[in-house]
């Protein structure tokens, strides 16, 4: 910088004495005349003369060319330097984390934090009460090169590291973009959204048996408009997986699995997310549906299993209801093959003027009873969600209370063991030990 100023300060000199010498040029061509009319020099003398300084004049506009010239040098090189330190920025935005830029490249830093109090009521008097950090993560994620060009890493800690995400997105053109890595499926719009969204902090216990979960392969989807501004939108994708699950390189077959989503908006998209904490004044609504066809489970007795899911989402005036229905179809090993659904429905509505949302949800799993050993699954969820300064999913608590109950539990593992974790409503407690009561306090840090 100190280089540019003193270089600039000789550009100053130099066009100040430039001035000078044109008005030197008009005084030395009048006193030539003057000489030649009073007949002290000659006209070879005031022609060599004349020539002369026309000479110098000639060698002074060169001068001003060039000076003109660096001066614009020096005007593109400050302008560049000046864009190239505004570019540099450290940045937070809410619910993204903390990140910076540097023009070409973006980055951001985020983390995921859920810590809850459950206590369980159960039939059989295997009663608890327990502290659990039910969600710890980390991610990084942002654009390269290009804004078309993105990317994400995200790690769990649950008694280890665990990668969960790990996938670089190019956007082809308006209505197309492709995606590798390690990803969530597109099947059911719950499994979808992200964990730190979710109204109720779980997602229902149909999701925990019915998505398809995160795989590795490739992907194309997006989200369209059929007109620029239009409020119509279009969801499409479609993915190619080894259909083995997180973290399994390589395929366990010569299949692939394929999984299909394509959803209708009407009104506009409806962006992943539980809670209508922006109060959409103009509904919008939203139906698609999911396929997914897989060969060769690592379960290792089933042959093929195909899926199919039907989803729904309303966002209006503070309400927030989703519903979905699912069914499955396993073929195995052997000749013989069996089906069962789920289904559920969810609703939470944001208490104008204040911080609260009251929320509800209920599921229902219709067994294979010869494969299972159970009839059905159910269960009800009522709860209370705070916003702090109605800053949204960032900051959030839940009071939560539900009963989940199990129709002839004796064949699903009944009997002796501590309570596992409750990852998906607290199923994997109810499966285990039949009808259960419990109560949840939920707090969250997502940044």
């Amino acid at each position: 910088m100190r280089r540019v100023l003193i270089v600039s300060i000789a550009i100053l000199a130099l066009m100040a004495s430039s001035a000078v010498m044109a008005g030197e040029q008009q005084v030395s061509d009048r006193l030539l005349e003057i000489l030649k009319e009073r007949q002290i020099i000659s006209e070879n003398e005031y022609a060599e003369l004349s020539d002369l300084a026309d000479q110098m004049q000639e060698d002074q506009n060169s001068v001003d060319q060039q000076l003109e010239a660096l001066d614009a040098s020096i005007s593109e090189y400050l302008a560049k330097e000046g864009e190239d330190e505004a570019s540099v920025a450290v940045m937070h935005k809410k619910g993204k984390g903390f990140g910076f830029s540097t023009g070409m490249f973006e980055m951001y830093f985020g983390g995921l934090f859920q810590f809850q109090y459950y206590g369980l009521d159960v039939d059989n008097g295997r009663d608890t009460n327990n502290f659990d950090v039910k969600e710890a993560r980390i991610q990084f994620y942002g654009k390269a090169f290009v804004e078309d060009f993105t990317y994400k890493f995200q790690w769990q800690g649950d008694g280890g590291v665990t990668l969960l995400d790990a996938w670089a997105n190019y956007k082809v053109c308006d209505g197309a973009q492709v995606r590798i890595g390690q990803f969530k499926t597109p099947y059911s719009r719950q499994a979808l959204n992200s964990t730190g969204k979710l109204a109720l902090f779980d997602r229902s216990i149909v999701i925990g048996e019915y998505s398809t979960g995160r795989d590795i392969g490739v992907m194309f989807h997006d989200v369209f408009a059929f007109e620029e501004g239009e409020d119509m939108a279009i969801e499409w994708a479609l993915a190619f997986v080894n259909g083995d699950g997180t973290n399994v390189n390589g395929n366990d077959n010569n299949w692939l699995g394929w999984v299909a989503r394509l959803g209708f908006y009407p009104f506009g998209f409806v962006k992943y997310g539980e809670s209508d904490l922006a109060n959409t004044q103009d509904m919008k609504f939203g139906v698609a549906g999911s396929y997914y066809s897989y060969r060769n489970r690592p379960s290792g007795d089933t042959d093929r299993t195909d899926g199919i899911e039907l989803d729904a989402v309303v966002a209006w005036s503070g309400l927030y209801a989703t519903g979905e229905w699912h069914k499955r179809k396993t073929d195995m090993a052997g000749d013989s093959s069996y089906k069962d659904s789920g289904w559920f429905l969810q609703a939470g509505f944001v208490i104008p003027d204040t911080e609260f949302e009251v929320l509800g949800r209920y599921s229902r799993i219709d067994w294979n009873k010869s494969r299972t050993g159970l009839s059905s699954t159910s269960g009800w969820q009522l709860g209370v969600a705070w916003y702090p300064g109605q800053e949204g999913h960032p900051f959030k608590a839940l009071l939560a209370f539900g009963y989940m109950e199990v129709d002839e539990a004796n064949g699903a593992g009944a009997g002796s063991g501590s309570p596992p974790k409750p990852t998906y409503d607290i199923a994997d407690i109810s499966l285990n030990y039949g009808d259960t009561y419990f109560l949840r306090l939920a707090f969250q840090l997502d940044w």
